[in-house]
């Protein structure tokens, strides 16, 4: 689970003025939603995600690029299946001396180019090269799309469902954090002193372990323009719900107007258009 909005940012008085948590799971709900929408629309993703992608071979053995099928942050592994018998254990590609990942000073990467003096041609078949790394666009500004939260946690094991962090109030319900190498999706936050966060442990392909006292909590980031448009979809969707929600929470005869749905996606098309990412 990833939300491109914090639920406190949703909640705050220039949006819908809640202060209770009366609808939390409500509105926690529509901003996973909202986030998996902008994902559809752009045809790409904004979180990272841990995992091995197949590709196929070029057209052609002396093709010197490969497109990649989804943004990556990075590879650390490249291997190809030469004897084609399903393995991958017959030839192994190293970066910058065998490939490099395009383009070069930016990202997301979307392609894969051999060295032209290396010692491998890219295989013809499909489903021949298995590439294991870093998938998602992150923030567009680097392979390591994480914020220094400014707390430390304290992670007993690694089936264990709650962590002890240094301060309360920094980290929320509805955020990703990174552990190290692991990624958790946050579900608890206490308030009571007890600086006690529950989790989901070992989210987006990463593995869970036990983390000692004073690891580092780093939070997702994400492109200050898609957590904006998640948050102002996320505002229509919570009105449109009913007016039993608006009187719970003693809004009265609040009014809102929403764009025709013409204009709403003329809007959307122009808001996200430079993150959609074209098919292949």
């Amino acid at each position: 689970m990833n939300l491109y909005g914090l639920l406190s940012d949703l909640k705050d008085l220039d949006r819908l003025n809640l202060s209770v948590t009366t609808h939390d799971d409500l509105l926690l709900a529509i901003l996973e939603g909202v986030s998996r929408e902008i994902d559809h629309e752009c045809n790409r993703r904004f979180y990272t995600e841990s995992r091995t992608v197949y590709l196929d071979g070029a057209n052609n053995v002396h093709d010197l690029r490969l497109s990649l099928p989804e943004d990556c942050l990075s590879v650390s592994s490249l291997t190809v299946d030469r004897e084609r018998d399903g393995t991958f254990d017959g030839e192994t590609w190293t970066e910058n001396s065998d490939f490099w990942l395009l383009p070069r000073d930016s990202f997301p990467k979307v392609e894969l180019m051999r060295h032209v003096s290396g010692d491998h041609l890219w295989p013809v078949w499909d489903q021949s090269i298995q590439v294991t790394g870093i998938w998602g666009y992150g923030d567009g500004q680097s392979a390591s799309p994480w914020s220094e939260s400014g707390v430390t946690i304290e992670v007993s094991a690694a089936d264990d469902g709650t962590g002890t962090v240094s301060a309360e109030g920094e980290i929320e319900v509805g955020q990703t954090i990174r552990l190290g190498d692991e990624q958790c999706y946050v579900t608890a936050a206490s308030s009571d002193g007890s600086n006690t966060i529950t989790m989901v442990r070992g989210v987006n392909g990463t593995t869970a372990s036990s983390h000692a006292a004073g690891t580092e909590v780093y939070t997702a980031k994400y492109p200050a323009r898609v957590r904006q448009e998640c948050l102002r979809r996320s505002v229509i969707e919570y009105l449109r719900v009913g007016s039993e929600v608006f009187q719970s929470e003693g809004i009265g005869d609040y009014r809102y107007s929403r764009a025709a749905p013409d204009a709403e996606k003329r809007r959307n098309k122009i808001t996200l258009g430079a993150y959609r990412r074209p098919p292949l």
